[in-house]
């Protein structure tokens, strides 16, 4: 997903990272601004890699919630969006974060927290460890 819409990593330390997302023509909606869920999206990968990064290797995240604030409109003549995401408090289950995005010229245009499931790590799926794999050779 980031590939597609253009973000760009530009710091990224245990517990914060900030990004950069160009806004594209195509990302508008048909007022000319960028779409909602284009920019959620952006504010979601952001908090989550911030949680990501600040938990131990053999530990994942899901997202359990997401709540944005769009502040100002975003134009597809505000160049570049910045998301600056930190991690506001991380436990043994749950990590919660929370961000700010600004447009080329500074203006705060949203902010968004979330708060993430953190788990062991699963296993890959292979072949045979299904719980009916392997049902037909018991008939």
């Amino acid at each position: 997903m980031a590939q597609v819409l253009g973000i760009e990593v530009v710091k990224a330390d245990p517990g914060t990272v900030q990004f950069t997302m160009p806004v594209k023509n195509f990302f508008t909606n048909h007022l000319g601004l960028l779409a909602g869920g284009i920019l959620s999206t952006l504010i979601d990968t952001a908090l989550g890699c911030s949680i990501l990064s600040a938990v131990p290797e053999d530990k994942d995240i899901v997202t359990l919630d997401l709540n944005v604030d769009f502040l100002r409109p975003v134009r597809d003549a505000s160049g570049l969006v910045t998301v600056d995401a930190e991690v506001v408090h991380l436990g043994r289950n749950r990590g919660l974060a929370s961000c700010r995005v600004v447009d080329s010229e500074g203006k705060l245009c949203a902010v968004g927290k979330s708060s993430c499931l953190v788990r062991s790590k699963q296993r890959p799926a292979t072949p045979g460890t299904g719980l009916l794999d392997g049902a037909e050779s018991r008939r």
